[in-house]
Parts: structure tokens; C-alpha cells; sequence
């Protein structure tokens, strides 16, 4: 999910930071103080996560199948509807 998290972060922007997550199973965005948890819930679908107020989407139309630029394009289209 890292590899997300980067790919998101080239769509949305500079001001916007990715990290691993631990043991590598997920990441994160980052931006002025607000962390977003990108990850697979046990059904194989792909979260988001805002760690700040706790809200938690699943992204429509991708899955742990999906390539990472289209899992990336996701987030960063749903991560830049809020921003």
C-alpha cells in the first residue's frame, strides 16, 4: 500500500506526504495534520481512512486485484473531493 500512498501523492500534489504503514500491509497520506489510512479489509476491499475523525470508505470499483495506479487514482480522486 505504500506504493499507493506514493502513486496518490503524485496526483494530488507536494503538500501531500506518504508513509508505510506497520508491517507494510498499509499506508498513509499526510497533510497539515490530517492522516489518511489506506488499506485491505478481510473481504478484499480497498479502504480510506481519515485517522483524524475516524471515518472509514470503502473505494467503489477497485479491489486487493486492482493495479496499484488504479487503486491510486481512486484515492486520489475521492481524497481530493474532500480537499
Amino acid at each position: 500500500m505504500l506504493t499507493v500512498a506514493q502513486k496518490a501523492v503524485e496526483r494530488l500534489g507536494d503538500q501531500w506526504g506518504a508513509a508505510a504503514g506497520p508491517g507494510g500491509r498499509s499506508g498513509h497520506l499526510r497533510t497539515n495534520h490530517t492522516v489518511f489510512t489506506i488499506g485491505v479489509c478481510d473481504a478484499g476491499d480497498i479502504y480510506l481512512r481519515n485517522d483524524v475523525i475516524g471515518d472509514v470508505r470503502h473505494l467503489p470499483h477497485v479491489n486487493a486485484n486492482s493495479s496499484p495506479d488504479d487503486i491510486a487514482e481512486a484515492v486520489a480522486a475521492h481524497v481530493g473531493d474532500l480537499y
